[in-house]
């Protein structure tokens, strides 16, 4: 049996339930995008908030401000807010995994997609697994270090890498929204002409 007819014979199987399947993909992938943008939205508004406390404490927690003085209750907070971000990101680069691995299930069994969807859904998995493996956990260890260390050469070094991991994991996060756009755009375009075809 030839590649067309395996292909034909795939399509049949999956007539009734494809477009069914691609919308619910489409949902995913809008979804997937706006929790993107929610992670970085958390992150900024958590190391923010801790200048705010520290500047202007509630009532219950002058005294305290006072007492232990400004600059170390700032520390304090913004330590708090770094070790809630880390958590949220470790748990974060989880569910993305997830959500790229059953992505490309979906596409894979429950659809009709091309080649070309199929290898723009296998390449989300690719980055969900460099995000969660490698670029979270660094992150995290960066920061955990700079915490502890004394100021000294050691401290500029942990700092340049930290940074440098940061960046790297705003870049993967880039390219996990162009590439979920992307796929959305594909997913709408092949939804539409399918709709046609049982139209016809």
């Amino acid at each position: 049996m030839n590649n067309r007819a395996r292909i034909g014979g795939r399509q049949g199987k999956l007539e009734g339930t494809d477009w069914q399947a691609r919308r619910v993909a489409v949902l995913w992938v809008a979804a997937w995008i706006g929790m993107c943008l929610l992670i970085q939205i958390f992150t900024l508004v958590g190391f923010d908030s801790t200048q705010s406390l520290a500047a202007a404490p509630p009532a219950c927690y002058t005294n305290a401000v006072k007492l232990a003085g400004q600059p170390l209750i700032h520390e304090l907070a913004r330590y708090q807010a770094a070790e809630a971000g880390r958590a949220m990101l470790d748990l974060w680069g989880w569910i993305q995994l997830a959500l790229a691995a059953g992505l490309f299930v979906l596409l894979l069994l429950f659809t009709s997609a091309g080649k070309f969807q199929l290898g723009v859904s296998l390449a989300l998995v690719a980055d969900a697994a460099l995000v969660g493996g490698v670029l979270i956990p660094q992150m995290d260890g960066f920061e955990r270090q700079l915490a502890v260390t004394p100021a000294s050469q050691s401290l500029a070094f942990l700092m340049e890498r930290s940074r440098l991991a940061s960046v790297a994991f705003v870049v993967s996060q880039s390219v996990t929204l162009l590439l979920s756009v992307l796929l959305l755009v594909l997913l709408f375009r092949r939804g539409h002409a399918a709709r046609g075809d049982v139209r016809l």
